[in-house]
């Protein structure tokens, strides 16, 4: 895919993450793939519950990520921030990993998800579920 000389920049998808990104060079886009980790939801401490449900804090995620990153290369997704194991499901009743690469993939860019060995079994189906469009085999 790619060799020593292609960089992986973590991208914490905060604002300002999200400008320097739509703002670099297509020739600096280039020689990367940026790894995008998709924040929790804040937390409202008074109210001790989350400040916003699933579906708002990933509204328009495709149209967002169209607009920083707009390169034909493709893009890594981490969405464990708001993936535990015992996700709240967007209204449509997907798991938010899919939601997020659906979107992205609905807005024609190209993305990848990151999973690891301490992710549930929930986010390890919906990372397997987003490879079969494709025709990838997963075990």
């Amino acid at each position: 895919m790619f060799n020593e000389n292609h960089y992986v920049p973590i991208i914490r998808w905060k604002r300002g993450e999200q400008k320097a990104l739509e703002y670099l060079e297509k020739s600096l886009k280039d020689t990367m793939t940026p790894l995008i980790e998709i924040p929790p939801i804040d937390w409202d401490y008074q109210k001790e519950e989350p400040k916003k449900t699933i579906d708002e804090h990933l509204k328009a995620i495709g149209v967002v990520i169209k607009k920083s990153w707009n390169h034909d290369s493709p893009i890594f997704i981490d969405a464990y921030n708001v993936c535990s194991e015992d996700v709240e499901l967007m209204e449509n009743g997907q798991h938010p990993l899919e939601f997020i690469l659906d979107e992205i993939h609905s807005n024609n860019l190209k993305a990848i998800p990151v999973t690891g060995i301490g992710r549930g079994t929930n986010y390890q189906n919906a990372v397997k579920k987003a490879w079969k469009p494709i025709g990838m085999d997963i075990v």
